[in-house]
């Protein structure tokens, strides 16, 4: 069969075609266009955000040094108080058995 179309009218249906076609990639092109100026953005602000992140875990960081800081000094004081209170108790014990031994000599030769 043939068609009845003539060559020049055929030509405008397939221009009239392709306009319609064209205009949603036209639609599709500045969406995907949008879509990259959106990652773009992203990718502008990342570093943004990264940036924070690190700047965030370095506080953190520091942070948890001065806790631990002061944790340890605090417990070297405790520690160091400790030990200077037993000390302290061994060397009134270390007087006291002096002084009773001293005093038993003392009897001792009195007895004597």
């Amino acid at each position: 069969m043939r068609s009845s179309a003539s060559p020049r009218s055929c030509a405008l249906w397939i221009d009239h075609l392709k306009d319609h076609a064209d205009k949603p990639n036209d639609i599709q092109l500045t969406s995907l266009t949008a879509e990259i100026n959106i990652l773009s953005d992203r990718f502008h602000y990342t570093p943004l955000v990264e940036s924070c992140f690190l700047t965030t875990l370095d506080k953190w960081r520091t942070d948890a040094h001065r806790t631990i800081d002061r944790f340890y000094e605090t417990q070297r004081r405790h520690s160091e108080q400790f030990i200077q209170q037993n000390r302290d108790k061994q060397r009134k014990e270390i007087d006291r058995l002096r002084l009773k031994l001293n005093d038993l000599i003392r009897e001792q030769n009195a007895t004597q």
